[in-house]
Parts: structure tokens; C-alpha cells; sequence
């Protein structure tokens, strides 16, 4: 755990409900930026992404599945 980040754990297949939102009220922004996670972008522009930059009060909502593990051999 590094300052205020947690670590979070889950199965592999299991789906992650993340709820986002930037609390700072100035002209600061900020990335939400969780390791070895993508998630789906709605529909436009659709694809997916594994960040997102959050403007001053703003907030989201992304799904993701939890990867399998990479298991060298």
C-alpha cells in the first residue's frame, strides 16, 4: 500500500463496479489509473480504456472483469 491506496482483491471472472469521483472543488484535475485494469468506454467513442482524467467535482461509474493471472511458465 503506497499513501491512501488501497489494494484491492478479487477472483479472477469477478466483476469490479468502480465508483469515481474527485471531491477537489479548485482547478485541480486528477487521473484515475488502477494497474493491469481496463475497462468498456460508453458508446460514443466506445472502446476501452485503463485511464481516465477526472475534472473538479466530476464522477463515473466502469465495469470491469478481473483478469486472469499471467502465470510464467
Amino acid at each position: 500500500m503506497v499513501g491512501n491506496t488501497p489494494t484491492i482483491e478479487a477472483a479472477a471472472g469477478a466483476l469490479l463496479r468502480w465508483y469515481v469521483l474527485s471531491l477537489d472543488l479548485g482547478s485541480m484535475w486528477h487521473n484515475f489509473h488502477p494497474h493491469s485494469t481496463r475497462w468498456q468506454l460508453p458508446s460514443p467513442p466506445g472502446g476501452a480504456s485503463d485511464v481516465h482524467a477526472l475534472s473538479p467535482a466530476e464522477s463515473f461509474v466502469a465495469d470491469t472483469v478481473v483478469p486472469q493471472p499471467v502465470r510464467l511458465p
